[in-house]
């Protein structure tokens, strides 16, 4: 089966490429031009994670899915939720968004949230899953920060972090799965081996 990753992210992609599961199909990376900011729902992080997944998903389907007969997209958005605010942290722009974002969350409890996407040939609307999940950041000396932005891991993740790269050592999961913190719900991944079981 054509399995496409519709996401520039690496850590999406890397991770995906690790599973033995996946390894008996078709996989491809195929990254969406999409402006999400058509679709951001002021005050509503949960929404608008699903909103941009959602069109995404439609933007996928419309630019790789063809008249191929046997293919599944895979998409997946994922945003911090300000600790401070309340409001949306996505991608930084640059270093100083970066250095406010990782200051914003120091020493304090955040939630994420990501909503994962399939679509595929054989289905007539999109599945949608979404997680939370709530991640607790150690408080950040002057030094570990600017280690943090130097590294440049911040670049292209959600709240400026990889919890998976270097900011993991100061960050403590609470509740949820690591999965979801690094950009895919694990119940569509669940719901992506059943399907890829059956053919």
């Amino acid at each position: 089966m054509r399995v496409i990753l519709a996401s520039g992210s690496v850590r999406r992609r890397k991770w995906l490429e690790s599973q033995e599961w996946l390894h008996n199909h078709d996989f491809e990376v195929m990254p969406l031009n999409l402006m999400e900011s058509d679709h951001v729902s002021p005050g509503d992080v949960l929404g608008t994670v699903n909103n941009v997944a959602r069109a995404k998903a439609e933007t996928a389907r419309n630019a790789f899915g063809g008249n191929a007969s046997d293919w599944l997209i895979l998409v997946s958005d994922t945003l911090v939720e300000n600790p401070k605010t309340g409001g949306i942290m996505g991608k930084p722009r640059g270093r100083e968004e970066a250095e406010r974002m990782l200051s914003s969350l120091s020493g304090r409890s955040h939630k994420v949230h990501t909503c994962t996407v399939l679509i595929a040939s054989d289905m007539s609307e999109v599945e949608a899953y979404s997680e939370s999940a709530v991640v607790s950041m150690a408080c950040l000396k002057k030094g570990e920060l600017s280690s943090l932005i130097n590294g440049e891991s911040w670049i292209g993740k959600a709240g400026s972090y990889d919890i998976m790269g270097p900011a993991g050592k100061y960050m403590r999961l609470m509740s949820g799965s690591v999965l979801t913190v690094s950009g895919l719900a694990e119940s569509a991944v669940e719901r992506l081996k059943e399907i890829l079981s059956r053919k």
